[in-house]
């Protein structure tokens, strides 16, 4: 039963292909931004690290703490489809919450 399920799925892999593929270009040109998307976003975080000369201690911690809450976010939205749906918005409010309260402590701790 499985091999011919395992088939049955192949063949309609293939024939949906077979409708796309008239379309290749356009494909490429998608799969070529969603690569380029995801490299930018992981790109933006690191490349906060750049300024971080002349930073207090307690807000360079402030820093890291939201880049690696900016990579979680990233990352749970990457495996939306591992969650349940609930847990899902749950992780993602918390995780965001936290990260605009480390925002505003980052921003406060630059206006002392």
């Amino acid at each position: 039963m499985s091999e011919s399920t395992s088939t049955s799925g192949t063949k309609t892999y293939l024939r949906l292909l077979g409708y796309v593929a008239r379309y290749w270009f356009p494909f490429l040109i998608a799969v070529f931004g969603l690569l380029l998307h995801s490299l930018a976003e992981i790109a933006f975080i690191d490349a906060s690290d750049a300024g971080e000369t002349g930073l207090s201690a307690i807000r360079l911690a402030l820093k890291r703490r939201m880049q690696t809450l900016e990579r979680s976010v990233l990352l749970l939205r990457g495996r939306k489809a591992d969650y349940l749906e609930d847990d899902y918005w749950t992780q993602l409010e918390t995780l965001l919450i936290d990260l605009a309260k480390t925002t505003e402590e980052f921003t406060r701790e630059a206006s002392e």
